[in-house]
């Protein structure tokens, strides 16, 4: 639609399932106003980031709006992030930002468990949702066209940032199983 209109608060919980098919809920918080806060002032801006604490759940709440310093344009993109949180959820059992640690959201800093396996494919499309930065995450037609060519894809094409990204989780599991290993 034009404008977009963005739910705001994708999570689980409003992801109903009903004859195989899954059903988005809750739209109360939906909205299509988009936010730039370099372009208010600072009484302005606290009060609309009072409102997104208000509308949005924590963990699932993208680097925009945890961070208002970061002066992200908020707009439909930060259902793109909470999408991400909620393949992650679906496929571990639990959320990447369970503990709600305001750098570990900003920074994208989650780790993929060594159980249950799944490719590597997948876990690239959990990263792509979980760009931290709203102006280079990819877009829901994007999301769209991507999933759409999924199972003719080999990989997911990961730009610069979110290869660097991957390959720090790859080192930080390495090196927990290292530990483990001592241990043990």
């Amino acid at each position: 639609m034009k404008p977009p209109i963005f739910h705001r608060d994708l999570k689980v919980e409003n992801v109903l399932l009903e004859n195989k098919n899954f059903k988005i809920c809750d739209f109360g918080s939906a909205t299509s106003e988009v936010f730039d806060p370099s372009k208010l002032g600072k009484e302005d801006q606290a009060n609309k980031f009072e409102k997104y604490e208000k509308y949005t759940t924590l963990i699932y709440r993208p680097p925009e709006l945890v961070e208002p310093l970061l002066k992200y344009k908020i707009n439909e993109k930060m259902d793109i992030w909470m999408l991400g949180c909620i393949m992650y959820s679906l496929a571990y059992c639990k959320h990447p930002f369970w503990d709600c640690q305001k750098l570990a959201i900003l920074n994208a800093y989650y780790r993929f468990p060594e159980k249950p396996q799944f490719s590597e494919k997948l876990q690239d499309l959990i990263r792509l949702l979980l760009t931290p930065n709203p102006n280079i995450r990819p877009s829901i037609f994007e999301v769209e066209q991507l999933l759409t060519q999924y199972d003719n894809l080999q990989k997911i094409p990961l730009n610069v940032i979110l290869s660097r990204m991957k390959l720090r989780q790859l080192k930080s599991s390495k090196i927990n199983m290292l530990i483990l290993r001592v241990i043990i």
